[in-house]
């Protein structure tokens, strides 16, 4: 279940269990993910009896640990540019956003934002997030996947169905 949020993952993780649910959390390789993901194991969990809960960072779960990353770096830089693009166009000249405008850095949005920041405009990662999700509906099957997003999303599956297994 999508959250919107690094603190509201793991509000939303302890109302599951506080119902009784299985949970497993994903949280993004970052300050913000790590640090929500510590007050959901020290200060939430510890609340239920027998809670049934995993957390995993994204990195981690994708077999890059120590970096940062979140859900938009299953994606090709290429892939994900050209969508900010389409939905930026009207609003961000298209040079500013091109991949070898970006500033350097490891996680995609934090590059993406400074980038934003370079030409006084907002970055809303949730409104690229929807056209990827539209882009993703039109597409037929996993072949139509850039490869990169089909082995790391195979990665990040396995780590969630291994959080599910005792």
């Amino acid at each position: 279940t999508p959250a919107g949020g690094a603190m509201e993952a793991a509000l939303l993780a302890a109302f599951m269990l506080s119902k009784g649910l299985q949970v497993a959390v994903l949280f993004d390789s970052n300050s913000d993910g790590r640090a929500a993901r510590q007050k959901l194991i020290h200060n939430w969990i510890p609340k239920f009896n027998e809670p049934r809960v995993a957390t995993l960072e994204f990195a981690e779960a994708i077999g890059m640990p120590g970096q940062d990353g979140g859900m938009e770096d299953l994606f090709p830089e290429t892939f994900y540019v050209t969508r900010v693009q389409k939905v930026f166009e009207s609003h961000v000249p298209a040079a500013a956003l091109a991949s070898s405008a970006l500033p350097p850095g490891n996680q995609l949005i934090y590059r993406m934002e400074a980038a934003f920041r370079s030409v006084n405009a907002v970055f809303n990662r949730r409104v690229v997030g929807r056209r990827i999700v539209a882009d993703l509906r039109q597409m037929r099957n996993m072949v139509d996947l850039p490869e990169m997003t089909r082995l790391l999303t195979e990665k990040l599956l396995a780590a969630i169905k291994a959080a599910f297994t005792p």
